[in-house]
């Protein structure tokens, strides 16, 4: 019983222990006075010389970190601007707002652009828990997440760390195949079958934490910066071809997704300036010009070079 006894209290020490550290890491993550995302500003801004051009300051996931997408094309196509990119790939508004006055004081820019993806950004700030459906230590760490954000940083981390690369193995098939599509995807249908219907058509009152910190980063940016919202549609809102893959994969979605703009008209109710690029995708796919991956819900070379073309479009008006 004594040993018993001692047990326990040292579990019960090194449980204290843990939240206590837990919580100085939560504080420390939340308001930045460590620079957690130091390693990928520096890989995506390494070469840049300002040389007295005005600048730009993308916050985005991984649609514009990836090195070969719309950030750096539309790096190679402003030789007038200099293009910072902030971006981290599985991250949403909640990730940026808490880096921006770092970010903006590093970059001085005069338009801020913030990319946000209508397929996940709502789950980023608060994820899918599903008890029924998932597995308990998964539903534990997205529930502890929920709260505790750098749980999610770290598990970000863990992630790049990661061997084998799913993600590139399904944006490397020419056909679908719902084997190979998108994990990610899979277990968000698997956790609700409507996904992404409802997050395409998501109620007001779901939304309002996001919007708490794109109105953080307006009211932060400087008097006479430029402040734009980009919407990456979700591929099921752009071709009926895709809706039919999503069935296949056991989501209960429909054709009443197509066109859908729900999150374009909130955020300009709010007065966001919003760059949509909703109704060209939708009039390229129905020319032929396929602009996502067939097993992956990301933008291909050609969707990346499309959205290049439309945003340099809006930067004129």
């Amino acid at each position: 019983m004594k040993l018993l006894g001692k047990i326990g209290k040292i579990s019960l020490r090194v449980l204290i222990v843990s939240f206590l550290v837990l919580c100085l890491l939560e504080l420390t993550y939340r308001f930045q006075w460590v620079d957690f995302y130091a390693s990928e500003w520096e890989y995506h801004n390494a070469d840049i010389e300002v040389e007295g051009k005005e600048s730009l300051l993308v916050l985005g996931d991984s649609f514009s970190a990836d090195p070969d997408g719309w950030v750096y094309m539309l790096r190679d196509s402003l030789s007038d601007h200099v293009v910072f990119n902030a971006s981290i790939p599985g991250v949403g508004p909640e990730t940026f707002a808490f880096m921006f006055k770092r970010r903006q004081s590093s970059a001085n820019p005069q338009h801020v652009i913030v990319q946000m993806y209508v397929g996940n950004d709502q789950y980023d700030y608060e994820k899918p828990v599903n008890w029924s459906e998932y597995g308990f230590l998964r539903n534990l760490f997205w529930t502890c997440s929920n709260s505790f954000r750098s749980l999610n940083f770290l598990n970000y981390r863990l992630g790049q760390s990661s061997v084998e690369d799913h993600t590139e193995n399904a944006k490397l098939e020419e056909s679908f195949d719902k084997r190979k599509y998108s994990a990610r995807t899979k277990l968000y249908i698997q956790g609700d079958e409507n996904y992404p219907a409802n997050l395409i058509r998501i109620d007001d009152g779901d939304i309002s934490g996001i919007v708490k910190y794109l109105q953080f980063m307006k009211e932060n940016a400087t008097e006479e910066c430029r402040f734009s919202i980009l919407l990456i549609p979700h591929c099921t809102q752009v071709s009926e071809s895709y809706i039919v893959s999503y069935k296949a994969l056991g989501s209960k979605i429909d054709t009443t997704v197509l066109g859908t703009s729900y999150w374009n008209q909130r955020l300009t109710t709010l007065g966001f300036e919003v760059i949509d690029p909703l109704d060209y995708f939708i009039q390229l796919e129905a020319e032929g010009q396929q602009l996502y991956f067939e097993n992956d819900p990301h933008l291909n070379t050609k969707g990346n070079a499309c959205l290049t073309q439309f945003v340099l479009q809006e930067l004129d008006k």
